[in-house]
């Protein structure tokens, strides 16, 4: 699942990344499958290296990457 939010409202888009987060950690490891990267100084090879790694131990990994 690849989910985008943008816009000039950062409560809700903060508030749509916390019930994301809310709704994959169905086993309590997501924390430790969690990248976040600052947007302008993060490197394409960066994020897709990110976005191909398996999560470890867990069922689910999360790439947040703000300022894009």
């Amino acid at each position: 699942m690849i989910a985008v939010y943008f816009g000039k409202d950062d409560f809700s888009t903060h508030e749509a990344l916390s019930a994301l987060r809310d709704e994959l950690d169905t086993d309590g490891m997501l924390a430790d499958n969690t990248t976040r990267f600052d947007g302008p100084s993060a490197r394409p090879d960066e994020l897709l290296a990110a976005c191909q790694t398996v999560p470890l131990l867990g069922g689910h990994r999360l790439i947040v990457a703000h300022g894009l």
